[in-house]
């Protein structure tokens, strides 16, 4: 299932200056997730604008299609659930092994951060699209034991 249209994932790899015939490897996870993180910023602009109104419409960039069509013609990027979201569903969208995580910041007892991990070639990797790490994080006891 496409989440991110043809058309949209077109866009977003030509200006995340991507090649849009993706491999699903280690490389181009890489690739695509230093981009990211060089070019889509975490700030929450149009969360607080959207709070400051007197809408009651829900925030604005949960949606992929929305937070990927504002970043495009504005720049805007978004806080974590936003950004995790998107990242997850351009990297669904390109065929790679993607899964949604949610987890603690500050210990402070319930879910409040989104991430996403990758499958590849057994080994995951944590992208944080909001953290801007640039390089995708191995998980896994196995991975820190290696000499």
């Amino acid at each position: 299932m496409t989440l991110v249209s043809a058309n949209l994932q077109s866009k977003l790899l030509k200006r995340l200056g991507c090649s849009e015939s993706t491999s699903r490897d280690l490389k181009t996870l890489q690739h695509i997730y230093s981009s990211w993180c060089l070019q889509v910023p975490f700030d929450n602009l149009r969360k607080m604008i959207a709070l400051k109104s007197e809408s009651n419409q829900k925030l604005p960039g949960l949606d992929a299609s929305d937070f990927f069509e504002n970043w495009l013609e504005n720049g805007c990027g978004g806080t974590c659930w936003p950004m995790a979201n998107a990242f997850y569903e351009l990297l669904i969208s390109i065929g790679f092994d993607a899964k949604r995580m949610a987890g603690y910041m500050r210990d402070l007892g319930a879910l409040n951060h989104g991430s996403v991990k990758v499958l590849i070639d057994g080994q995951n990797y944590i992208t944080e699209a909001s953290l801007l790490l640039n390089k995708s994080v191995p998980t896994g006891a196995g991975y820190f034991n290696r000499q």
